[in-house]
């Protein structure tokens, strides 16, 4: 099994990090002393809460919506 860099692949925890300090207006940006594991929990959950309530209200956005995410499950009648 190949095997990957763990420092390689929290480039996704860093990018939503400094997307959280731009969206709170915080010039002081900086990633050094950030908890990568405190990060993804956190994320974690956010994900879970937010998936909890488009069932819990029923929700569909608008790729769900339009089926445009390209994840049709539709067979097309010939």
């Amino acid at each position: 099994m190949r095997q990957f860099n763990v420092s390689i692949m929290n480039c996704g925890l860093y990018t939503c990090a400094f997307a959280e300090y731009v969206c709170r207006g915080d010039r002081n940006v900086s990633m050094s002393g950030l908890n990568v594991e405190n990060l993804r929990l956190r994320f974690g959950a956010l994900l879970w809460e937010y998936g909890k309530m488009k069932i819990d209200t029923e929700s569909v956005s608008e790729d769900e919506a339009s089926n445009q995410g390209g994840r049709s499950n539709r067979r097309v009648k010939e």
